[in-house]
């Protein structure tokens, strides 16, 4: 089963609990960065990342199911000159990440931190220049996500906050190994409901 068709299952899922009023969660988009291993992306291993977290749980489960996905992209903007060993490389990654969050709502306070984990269905592309002639590759996996954060509701109903994680799934571009998960901050605006 690929990761979108997963994700409409969990959206899925998501939808009825609201309807069926037992559920409680959040939807947020999220912007931030992500940093990946200097070896395997040089010049790109900064990319800029869009995403959303989203979570839900039954009033009597001990932690909430959840769905996120992020896109990233990085350009190399070195200068012309040629780097034999890595040259003129553009790239970027994907990912679903679904797993467990358990999140400590505070009831004297508005924050409420989490914590969660589990899979991640990641998929990494890099453009190179090979034999003068630009090329790119592809490729997906699947691998492990771990990540903490902390919502803030202002109001009843949105949340502010801020979200770490990091994820590591190896995929192979151009016959070598590469971690396209890393370490990933960013920060979020959404729905609590």
């Amino acid at each position: 089963m690929n990761k979108w068709a997963i994700a409409m299952m969990m959206g899925t899922l998501l939808g009825s609990g609201i309807e069926a009023g037992e559920y409680t969660g959040n939807f947020s988009g999220s912007l931030g960065n992500k940093s990946l291993d200097d070896k395997d992306w040089q010049d790109v291993d900064s990319q800029g990342t869009i995403g959303f977290i989203a979570d839900f749980k039954k009033d009597s489960w001990p932690v909430s199911l959840s769905i996120d996905g992020f896109i990233s992209a990085g350009d190399d903007v070195s200068s012309d000159e040629l780097d034999l060993d890595f040259p003129e490389v553009d790239a970027s990654t994907s990912g679903i990440h679904l797993g467990v969050r358990k999140i400590w709502n505070l009831e004297q306070y508005t924050f409420s931190p989490y914590i969660g984990g589990g899979l991640a269905f990641v998929s990494g592309s890099q453009e190179r220049m090979v034999d003068s002639k630009r090329k790119d590759e592809s490729d997906t996996a699947t691998g492990v996500w771990l990540g903490a954060g902390v919502y803030w509701r202002p109001y009843e109903s949105l949340n502010v906050g801020l979200d770490i994680r990091y994820s590591q799934a190896e995929v192979t571009l151009f016959d070598e190994e590469v971690n396209a998960g890393g370490l990933q901050t960013g920060i979020f605006v959404g729905y609590s409901f």
